[in-house]
């Protein structure tokens, strides 16, 4: 009987975490030499529709990312791997300004910081220190409106 009681304690415990997103196993996250689509938002003001994308994986995991903000273009859908495709399409990208990362459930965010890519300015690094929702308020300009600052909120599953 005290084994019973404490491993439903464990699972309990698991549960608080986030850690109730497991992925199916004909859907484990696996590296990819382009980027995939997982949410997408609009951009307020302009109304522009902005995907968020995970490069060089299927998915979000707990741990290092590189994520990529960019503008949604006809054909793209959500789940399916990108390539860029030309230099002109990377100049139409926007640049981030400024994110901010919150796991709602928890109410709290990452334990370090997002860092943006100085070169690459619609690129950022995030560490999730654990799987569930998550949500990234990013805050850029367009290339072609940087009088005009954007937000744009995404949530997604960090598996």
């Amino acid at each position: 009987m005290r084994t019973r009681i404490l491993s439903v304690t464990f699972v309990l415990a698991l549960s608080a975490c986030g850690s109730d997103f497991p992925l199916p196993a004909d859907e484990a996250c696996t590296a990819t030499a382009g980027e995939t689509h997982i949410a997408e938002a609009d951009a307020s003001p302009s109304g522009h529709s902005v995907m968020l994308h995970v490069v060089g994986s299927t998915c979000v995991v707990a741990g290092d990312n590189v994520l990529r903000l960019v503008p949604r273009k006809e054909g793209m859908t959500m789940h399916s791997e990108f390539r860029p495709q030309s230099d002109t399409m990377a100049a139409e990208h926007p640049m981030i300004t400024g994110i901010s990362l919150t796991m709602p459930s928890m109410g709290h965010g990452p334990a370090e910081e997002p860092v943006i890519d100085k070169d690459a300015h619609n690129t950022f690094t995030a560490a999730f220190q654990m799987p569930g929702a998550w949500r990234a308020e990013v805050t850029f300009y367009f290339h072609d409106m940087t009088d005009v600052a954007q937000k744009a909120v995404f949530d997604f599953t960090v598996h």
